[in-house]
């Protein structure tokens, strides 16, 4: 007994003590849900833009600044969406390791889609290359946080991205804390599988309103369209979330009539007015999509929600009456 305990006891000196995860910050809700995902039980990443905050006009905390600092892996939805954070990880974040997930080689980028381009031609799935259009990441202007460059930065709507973004997450994870590469790359497994799933169960209940076409109130949803074969008519407001003018009003109330699109989603940030504009005198099913889940839960589960919530209001919105 006293030899067994001895051994145990000697064992137990020479086991090298389990590394600790890195300490890893996801730039919005949707990439954490992602990065929480692969993470599992061993960490919780951080998140620098908060649930319901627009990643528009958020402003960083000093709270904020020190996560940063003290960051090692910092996956991001890319300059495309926050093109003052690119600016503000190299000053805070001298030491983390950046990943523009929307950059991802084998992932999926769509162009924006611009105020004279026809919403029902998808187009070809392209790559582009990332812009960098700012100096100032603590001074950007009301037309520098609206200015996407040429991607349409909402790349992980279309869950086959997150797929690809989940192998990066593990990948990168592993590299950064080889102790613990073997549960990232499990949990990443799972996680496909679970999303493999959700994109089936979505193709099948999207299928049958595919020849129905909706308004947005902001051009949020392209990779999800393109995903699950859905047509956008017009938006009040294009991808970069510029506002719109009279005349693009009135060209979408013209649109409206013309293709009798009966289904409005709304962005939980859009000017009530701007909508009423719209909907005035139109008999249209509005539904509140939230392509960043606010409403939502953060954690592990938080990815596979987002999608099958977005599925389920345009199921209602398109469902309605036509």
């Amino acid at each position: 007994m006293r030899f067994s305990v001895l051994l145990l006891t000697c064992l137990a000196a020479t086991r090298p003590a389990l590394a600790e995860p890195p300490q890893t910050i996801a730039d919005i809700a949707p990439v954490h849900g992602l990065v929480a995902a692969v993470m599992g039980d061993l960490h919780t990443p951080d998140l620098l833009i908060p649930l319901g905050a627009d990643p528009h006009h958020h402003a960083l905390k000093p709270s904020d600044a020190r996560a940063l600092s003290e960051a090692e892996l910092i996956f991001s939805a890319g300059a495309a969406l926050n093109p003052w954070l690119e600016k503000g990880f190299e000053s805070l974040a001298p030491n983390a390791q950046v990943f523009d997930l929307n950059a991802t080689p084998d992932g999926i980028t769509l162009p924006a889609r611009g105020d004279d381009e026809e919403h029902d031609d998808h187009g070809d799935h392209n790559d582009h290359d990332n812009h960098d259009d700012h100096d100032d990441h603590g001074k950007h202007d009301e037309h520098d946080e609206h200015d996407h460059g040429d991607i349409d930065p909402h790349g992980w709507l279309d869950p086959q991205n997150a797929i690809v973004w989940l192998d990066v997450i593990a990948q990168e994870l592993s590299r950064a804390d080889p102790a613990n590469a073997a549960q990232y790359l499990e949990n990443a497994t799972q996680t496909k599988t679970k999303l493999n799933e959700v994109i089936q169960q979505i193709s099948n209940d999207l299928a049958p309103l595919n020849t129905k076409s909706y308004l947005a109130s902001h051009d949020s949803y392209q990779y999800f369209e393109s995903r699950f074969g859905l047509t956008l008519t017009a938006a009040i407001a294009l991808s970069d979330a510029a506002a719109p003018g009279p005349a693009k009003l009135a060209h979408i109330r013209k649109t409206a009539e013309e293709t009798n699109s009966t289904c409005l989603a709304l962005d939980i940030h859009i000017n009530p007015d701007l909508v009423a504009t719209v909907t005035q005198d139109r008999d249209l099913q509005p539904v509140v999509i939230d392509p960043m889940g606010a409403k939502l839960t953060l954690g592990p589960d938080f990815y596979p929600a987002l999608i099958q919530a977005t599925a389920q209001a345009f199921v209602a919105c398109l469902g309605g009456p036509s």
